[in-house]
């Protein structure tokens, strides 16, 4: 795994975050050399620099895009515009990133997730009927009735977001029978 950042609370945080992984970090990315294909690209952009830009503009036919990782942090306006179109990747917050990368044996977004889904589950930045959702699911022992409940409980949280969107964009909500 690289990090590109010199933040050293940073590049605690991702070690403690990745304590099976070997995190080399670095202030530029002239520093690094083409044998980091395979490897996870986080991305601080507030250390970004031109030679970065056009060191991710000769990579971009090379490196496994769904491992470029932009850390979302306040940066120059140009670089967080040209950052993107340079290279695509993910743009995720720190505190997610185990959500999107995958220790080495997993390949996979899905493994990731299912390998790190207590963590996803306990988060807070879920709407408060998407959390009781889980809870409900969680919880797991419905009988015979399980389908039917959880059914029940998506279709009705599925219900109150179709109806804040439609009063926010339309200013009213779908009768009883529709939506």
């Amino acid at each position: 795994m690289v990090l590109l950042s010199i933040d050293k609370s940073l590049i605690t945080l991702i070690r403690d975050l990745f304590p099976e992984s070997e995190v080399m970090s670095v202030s530029c990315l002239h520093d690094v050399d083409s044998a980091i294909s395979g490897s996870w690209l986080l991305i601080d952009p507030r250390c970004v620099k031109r030679c970065c830009l056009e060191k991710l503009a000769l990579w971009r036919r090379w490196l496994a895009l769904r491992r470029v990782v932009f850390l979302i942090y306040p940066a120059a306006p140009e670089i967080l515009l040209n950052l993107p179109q340079t290279c695509p990747g993910v743009i995720v917050r720190t505190e997610a990133l185990p959500t999107i990368v995958c220790d080495n044996q997993s390949s996979s977004r899905t493994k990731g997730a299912w390998n790190n889904r207590d963590r996803i589950f306990r988060s807070c930045d879920y709407p408060a009927g998407v959390q009781a959702f889980v809870r409900l699911a969680l919880r797991g022992d419905w009988g015979r009735h399980a389908t039917q409940v959880r059914l029940v409980t998506i279709l009705a949280v599925l219900r109150r977001s179709c109806a804040s969107v439609t009063l926010s964009t339309h200013g009213t909500v779908p009768p009883s029978g529709q939506g």
